[in-house]
């Protein structure tokens, strides 16, 4: 089945469809396809809320109180060594190059690239990382 074909199934599915089957013929429904799941060895079950509450036994009980919950995402930002910022202090803009020097501080450091199975040089590496 072509990808058109495939969108068309499920957007008649989503939407539905507003006329009338032929006279005589039944009217076709079409689910859309379930997705299959993104990140490796995530079964459908593990897919639902359902499964997480009902695999703890104590799932409604308070884990933290009102006053506890700011101390405790203090807690998380400062050991996450920058890595998690309060978005309500975060500025809504950054100038290109503070944007730019905030993803180089975090790019993870690669020790060799191969090419051919030969490693590339850092004039070759430099060559090849877009600007």
């Amino acid at each position: 089945m072509t990808p058109f074909k495939l969108s068309l199934l499920w957007w008649i599915g989503f939407w539905g469809c507003s006329a009338a089957a032929p006279e005589g013929e039944p009217l076709v429904q079409v689910a859309a396809p379930t997705p299959a799941p993104v990140i490796p060895a995530v079964t459908e079950e593990l897919m639902h809320a359902s499964y997480w509450l009902t695999s703890q036994p104590s799932a409604d009980a308070l884990l933290l109180t009102q006053e506890q919950v700011p101390v405790y995402q203090q807690e998380l930002r400062q050991g996450s060594y920058g890595s998690l910022t309060d978005l309500a202090d975060y500025p809504q803009t950054l100038e290109q190059q503070t944007l730019k020097d905030r993803l180089d501080a975090w790019a993870p450091e690669v020790e060799v690239i191969f090419q051919d199975g030969k490693p590339l040089d850092k004039t070759s590496l430099e060559a090849a990382a877009p600007t």
